[in-house]
């Protein structure tokens, strides 16, 4: 065998190995340890009346107050939110954050589910921060990033060690340094 005949043949084996196929497979999420409940009980589809998931509904108890939110994680936004029948006994005052993976760091976008002003619930944004009427506010934690009502007193104490936090960052970032007379 010639030698170009051997590497044209070696070629086209490798080629049929990175040329995509014509016609896309379906999409999967990410899979890691992280996202792989997700990805088994999520799927991310155009058609809003595909309810065959459901988020899991988790709780947290900090303080005798419980946090409630269900989870998403893909690279990228989510198209549109989920419908309250694919929400484990969805309540209101419910949270639904979503992480985009796809980001550095990773984005968390949060909705609550509220009352509307016609008296029907629906999903609405939310920030950290956010005051409900008992005056807790909505915090991500530091570690997990989970959403927790909080205080007002501790919501602040957590405001300002973050702000400390930034700042110090932003010091190392540009020296810190400073002219001796």
């Amino acid at each position: 065998m010639s030698a170009v005949r051997h590497l044209t043949q070696n070629f086209s084996q490798l080629s049929a190995l990175t040329t995509p196929p014509s016609t896309p497979g379906p999409s999967t999420p990410a899979s890691s340890p992280r996202t792989a409940l997700s990805a088994a009980t999520t799927r991310y589809d155009e058609s809003p009346m595909d309810v065959d998931v459901q988020y899991k509904r988790r709780t947290k108890k900090n303080h005798g107050v419980v946090t409630a939110w269900f989870s998403s994680e893909q690279a990228g936004p989510l198209n549109a939110l989920p419908p309250p029948e694919s929400c484990q006994n969805l309540t209101v005052g419910d949270i639904f954050r979503h992480v985009d993976i796809g980001t550095y760091p990773w984005t968390h976008t949060m909705w609550i589910w509220l009352a509307g002003p016609d008296g029907k619930p629906r999903w609405m944004s939310v920030s950290p921060g956010y005051k409900r009427e008992d005056g807790r506010r909505l915090l991500l934690t530091a570690t997990k990033k989970e959403p927790s009502w909080v205080g007002e007193d501790h919501y602040r104490r957590m405001t300002r060690e973050a702000q400390k936090k930034a700042d110090g960052n932003s010091r190392q970032k540009t020296g810190n340094c400073m002219a001796r007379p």
